[in-house]
């Protein structure tokens, strides 16, 4: 099981209405974003990392296809069947490496 695509994402921090276009790839095994600051790439781990910790979006909206064929909105992550997936951001970061100076 495994995350094809983001369908949409609707009114959540700085995307206002995101389509995935027929021309972008579908994700992979592995997958690194990255771009310009305020491109979009904090949202997209945020959301990400509801579907690891399987909870629900309480802002805006965010649709997910699954395998190709099943797609799941934001609003079910904390009750739907989600493939496991591990997200690496900055939030990770600060809640798991302590400062030593």
């Amino acid at each position: 099981m495994k995350i094809t695509r983001f369908t949409r994402i609707r009114g959540y921090r700085v995307f206002r209405d995101f389509v995935w276009q027929k021309d972008l790839r579908e994700f992979g095994q592995f997958n690194v974003v990255y771009g310009w600051n305020g491109s979009g790439k904090s949202t997209i781990s945020s959301i990400l990392s509801h579907v690891e910790k399987k909870v629900a979006l309480s802002e805006g909206e965010a649709e997910l296809e699954i395998d190709g064929t099943t797609k799941v909105s934001g609003a079910a992550f904390g009750t739907s069947v989600l493939p496991q997936i591990r997200v690496f951001n900055q939030e990770f970061v600060s809640s798991t490496l302590q400062s030593t100076g």
